[in-house]
């Protein structure tokens, strides 16, 4: 136990990545590791995967992801389908989220006033938590036209590449800030250098103020955000308006919002 509280956050890492780690940790339960790492490489774009394609993937031996999916599907976590030899993720596995999400009660609370935010900028409004290098949805609220983002509870995305996740970021010490810079720039290269000059801009625009605006980088014209600060898990409200939205008047349903979420002084 002493060992795992020793390293709070590298529990937030990929479960492959902490597989990658924890080679001489005797304590480690490998074969659930890996159960966990064929899981998280279903994604949006990928949902139907065979056992070659997992095993490319996840770089796990293919008999062993075939012993792990069985089971998984056994278990309800996956769902088999004969006819393309693949599976998918299977119902079983939104009861993992459940409770988490239960726990959230501001969610329910917050919701009808970000709607109001949503259908008043145009766009979507959303809570995350910064999880290792990525936000986390979990409760979203968008307008009649959100454009080709459509965020979705549970979607993960990188914290360079969002507004929310540079405010996010902003909160964090010195010393944690600069430990997530450098596990973006290992974990995907490529991603940071596109990303670092207007990542590292947004951080300095965030920090002054609980409330700014700032370049964003998915295609819209810009934007909003707001966030409040906890000690961890982080959560915020970001609102992406599109072009003839009023900074006032989303700052002002904002400002109604932010006291249902749950805020304590950071550690």
């Amino acid at each position: 136990m002493a060992k795992t509280a020793s390293k709070p956050i590298r529990a937030s890492s990929s479960a492959a990545a902490v597989l990658a780690d924890s080679i001489d940790d005797a304590a480690f339960a490998t074969t659930l590791a890996k159960g966990l790492v064929v899981l998280e490489a279903f994604k949006a774009g990928a949902t139907q995967l065979g056992n070659m394609e997992l095993s490319t993937l996840t770089g796990i031996p293919r008999p062993t992801v075939a012993r792990l999916t069985h089971t998984l599907a056994e278990l309800g976590y996956l769902r088999y389908d004969s006819e393309r030899a693949k599976y998918r993720v299977g119902a079983r596995a939104l009861r993992m989220a459940h409770p988490l999400l239960a726990d959230m009660q501001f969610r329910q609370g917050a919701r009808p006033m970000m709607q109001e935010l949503a259908q008043s900028v145009r766009g979507t409004v959303s809570i995350g938590l910064l999880d290792a290098t990525s936000m986390i949805y979990v409760e979203t609220a968008r307008s009649g036209d959100v454009g080709p983002h459509v965020p979705d509870i549970g979607m993960p995305i990188s914290v360079v590449m969002t507004a929310m996740g540079r405010a996010a970021a902003a909160t964090l010490p010195q010393a944690d800030a600069a430990l997530l810079e450098e596990r973006i720039a290992s974990e995907d290269t490529e991603l940071w250098l596109a990303f670092r000059e207007t990542y590292r801009a947004g951080l300095a625009a965030s920090a002054p103020a609980s409330a700014s605006t700032s370049p964003r980088s998915m295609p819209s014209p810009r934007r909003c955000f707001m966030r409040v600060r906890r000690s961890r898990p982080f959560r915020s409200i970001a609102a992406s308006p599109h072009s003839g939205s009023s900074p006032a008047s989303w700052r002002a349903r904002s400002a109604r919002a932010l006291p249902l979420l749950p805020t304590a002084s950071a550690p």
